[in-house]
């Protein structure tokens, strides 16, 4: 039975040795157009700083893997591999892939989800029940999202304690601007329009924000 993790499953998650999977990543990209790669053990001891006798149990870690596979075997000159993708790879061992974790507040299980989670840098997580809360404010999406940036800038100077509080704070915020914009007329078209307008430049902005903090 297959593993589960934070990550999708990868050629690096099955090559545990270190220099083969340096190999491998070589190799991958000189095999791009051909498909094939061939060194000597000479030339790839010296690119890596080792010893020859390591690259050759390298080579048989990948061979043995299944992710280089013979197609000439060199006589006094190098041996010549196909280079196989993990995706190819997993074709036919797809049981042996590990398998990634699916979170609900992550997107995978509501793409809103995904969105706000991004918005907020990964930092704030959201349950099918605090998803659910979040619809039936009654806004749309894009307004959601829109008043997600407004209100992470709100509390933007707050010391939190804890992460977990703030789904529901924001939760009393929506229901809050929702509770507003009942009491008050109708918004003429051109003020939803600006609200879209507003929105993705809010949207811009924080991601321009969360790039520079990284």
């Amino acid at each position: 039975m297959s593993s589960e993790t934070n990550f999708h499953c990868s050629a690096s998650w099955h090559i545990t040795n270190g220099l083969a999977f340096r190999i491998y990543e070589l190799a991958y990209m000189v095999a791009k157009k051909s498909g094939t790669f061939f060194a000597s053990g000479r030339q790839l001891a010296e690119y890596f700083r080792c010893s020859k006798s390591s690259v050759y149990r390298a080579l048989d870690c990948l061979a043995d893997l299944g992710f280089f596979v013979l197609v000439e075997r060199g006589f006094f000159e190098s041996n010549t591999y196909k280079v196989v993708s993990h995706k190819q790879w997993a074709k036919n061992r797809s049981n042996e892939c590990v398998k990634k974790l699916e979170y609900l507040w992550s997107g995978e299980g509501d793409l809103l989800g995904q969105d706000l989670y991004a918005l907020s840098g990964g930092r704030v997580k959201f349950l099918p029940h605090q998803m659910k809360e979040i619809r039936e404010a009654g806004f749309s999406e894009d307004e959601i999202k829109t008043y997600f940036v407004s209100f992470l800038d709100l509390i933007a100077g707050e010391k939190h304690k804890t992460r977990k509080f703030i789904p529901g704070r924001f939760i009393v915020y929506l229901r809050k601007q929702r509770d507003e914009r009942f009491q008050s007329q109708s918004s003429p078209p051109e003020a939803a329009e600006a609200l879209k307008g507003r929105a993705k430049t809010l949207r811009e902005n924080r991601i321009a924000r969360l790039a520079l903090a990284v």
